[in-house]
């Protein structure tokens, strides 16, 4: 449970301020914890996948924030993003699609340099492609449970 303190009561990811004259403001909210580690720019992920990072952190905040708080905290965002090497997101222009056929999507592994390009012909050609990352944590340890059959105890 958590108690209003100093006029701020955190709820989720939103803090709610009672402003001087009992009106409620909003927020986004971070534990004291929080560092602002997000990933780095630099880092061996597809680009789509580092440029959401920026996307939903403005999301979030044009979502949360009041009009007397939105400003401080969207250059909070481009702050954190500069911290992590990442792009700020751009507006993409909203003009007509080009039409499409439905095809199956592709799944390729990522290696960075030759997946893009793959990934964009794919993509020019109408087939969504979603990346992966080639090996998997699980994939380097053993597995958890044994295998070796229970002995039943010795017969003579």
């Amino acid at each position: 449970m958590e108690l209003e303190a100093n006029n701020k009561l955190a709820f989720l990811d939103v803090l709610i301020l009672r402003n001087p004259d009992n009106t409620l403001g909003h927020t986004v909210y971070r534990k004291p914890t929080h560092t602002d580690k997000y990933l780095n720019g630099s880092s061996h992920h597809h680009p789509s996948q580092l440029a959401t990072v920026g996307k939903s952190l403005f999301q979030r905040a044009r979502k949360i924030c009041d009009e007397n708080h939105i400003a401080g905290e969207l250059q909070h965002v481009k702050r954190v993003l500069q911290r992590n090497q990442l792009k700020t997101p751009h507006q993409r222009h909203k003009g007509p699609k080009p039409p499409s056929v439905e095809r199956c999507p592709a799944t390729l592994p990522y290696i960075k340099g030759v997946t893009d390009r793959i990934g964009h012909i794919l993509r020019r050609a109408s087939i969504k492609t979603y990346f992966k990352p080639q090996k998997k944590i699980t994939q380097f340890l053993r597995p958890v449970k044994c295998n070796i059959p229970l002995c039943r105890g010795l017969q003579a």
